[in-house]
């Protein structure tokens, strides 16, 4: 039987790992032949009955010789993590937002893989010996006995905000952004394979220091923390007055790929009244300190309990709508919804009619001349010195452009360049004003 070792494009690392005496006395039992090692110098015939290949498929070239491996080969072995699953330049992205880089079985049929990084020589001889044998190796994969992992869903009173643990994959980002938002409502509990992210003892999120800030909707990757989406809401108030926060409304563009006046004519579409662009830091006085949402007052209430701050309430008639970034005041105002349900709707409506419109609306008092912090630290500095101006602290990360209600974006994955053409979009919007 004839055995070749081939790469594509790859650091090789799998195949140095298994380059070891016990390979050449298994290859010399078998009387298997090495037809074809690069590493090894061995180019002795184009012709063999088993393909090693390591590496990942990342131009023409390698997928058309791809193509002639299979076609020449019996079996085909995917050696290591770039061949099985397209390896860490998988995660580099090219035209039209597709992968550079894709794993063998996405262009030819692959017999058996072996996984890892590099791979583990033993499990690579073990496949070997047996497809050199004959025998038709068992085709599953076992790295742990069968463990049943406990399966709970985690909510408040209301089923506002809710944590399903059969869809977390414990990647932790829920975890570090509660850290950041000074919450610490959810960990890690248990250990090995049977680890899971929990409040503390499952408690409701409403038992817990939640703020209700959503960031954890906004990080989890996997839709294993939601919050809940009405945006019946929206509809039921056609003809109304909507206030949209200017962040809310430079978020909507940059995730549906909008300028700005197609938001508000996709909003005229939608039926309401009036378009009212609205920022609640317009209401500050200087020499105060006011927290940004509810979120924030939490934050400061609990850090310095005799400061004296103010919740910054949004002021709009009760019977418009408010459109907000942000989940806390989504869950207290009983008139609002998140940026995110509003796109639900806008995403049902054809492109093509959403032509620029820019009449009619009206902007209030944006420039208000506020200083916007984000650092615990600024907020103490403040509170020791006479003030001239008023202080709004903002604790999300990225500000309210990044907000926990915020629309899931259509673009780049990268969280700091959704940010930046959001910011621009805003920037922009503001500067026209």
């Amino acid at each position: 039987m004839k055995v070749a070792f081939i790469s594509l494009t790859g650091c090789e690392g799998c195949l140095y790992n298994v380059i070891n005496e016990d390979l050449f006395n298994l290859l010399e039992k078998y009387n298997a032949e090495l037809v074809d090692w690069r590493l090894l110098g061995i180019r002795k015939s184009n012709e063999y009955d088993v393909a090693v290949v390591e590496g990942s498929v990342v131009s023409d070239e390698n997928a058309e010789r791809l193509k002639l491996i299979r076609e020449k080969s019996k079996v085909l072995i995917a050696l290591g993590a770039c061949a099985t699953l397209g390896g860490v330049q998988a995660g580099l992205y090219g035209e039209n937002n597709k992968p550079r880089s894709t794993p063998l079985h996405q262009h030819v049929k692959v017999d058996y893989f072996v996984r890892g990084c590099p791979v583990k020589t033993s499990e690579f001889l073990s496949l070997l010996e047996l497809v050199l044998k004959g025998v038709k190796p068992r085709v599953y994969e076992r790295r742990f006995n069968l463990v049943e992992r406990p399966v709970f869903k985690i909510s408040d009173r209301d089923n506002f905000l809710q944590l399903d643990s059969s869809k977390c994959i414990v990647c932790g980002r829920c975890i570090e952004v509660c850290k950041t938002m000074k919450a610490s409502v959810l960990n890690y509990v248990n250990r090995g394979i049977t680890t899971l992210v929990s409040t503390p003892y499952q408690d409701p999120f409403d038992k817990t220091n939640c703020h209700y800030c959503g960031l954890c909707v906004a990080y989890c990757p996997a839709g294993a923390v939601t919050y809940k989406l009405e945006p019946e809401r929206l509809r039921r108030n056609k003809g109304a007055e909507i206030y949209i926060e200017p962040e809310a409304l430079a978020s909507l563009a940059e995730a549906e790929n909008l300028d700005v006046g197609q938001v508000f004519a996709a909003l005229r579409l939608l039926g309401y009244s009036r378009i009212i662009v609205y920022s609640n830091t317009t209401h500050v006085q200087p020499g105060r300190i006011y927290a940004k949402s509810p979120v924030e007052y939490q934050i400061l209430r609990r850090t310095y309990p005799n400061l004296s701050v103010e919740l910054l309430v949004p002021r709009i008639p009760i019977n418009a709508i408010y459109v907000t970034q942000c989940t806390a005041w989504r869950k207290q105002l009983g008139n609002s919804v998140t940026t995110r349900e509003l796109q639900l709707l806008i995403r049902s409506i054809p492109r093509d009619i959403l032509e620029e419109e820019r009449e009619n609306q009206l902007s209030v008092n944006l420039d208000s001349s506020v200083h916007v912090v984000s650092d615990l630290r600024e907020v103490e500095k403040a509170m020791n010195k006479e003030l001239d101006h008023a202080v709004v602290y903002s604790a999300c990360p990225g500000g309210c452009l990044m907000g926990g209600g915020q629309p899931l974006s259509l673009g780049d994955n990268a969280l700091h360049a959704v940010y930046e053409r959001r910011a621009e979009i805003l920037n922009k919007y503001l500067r026209s004003r």
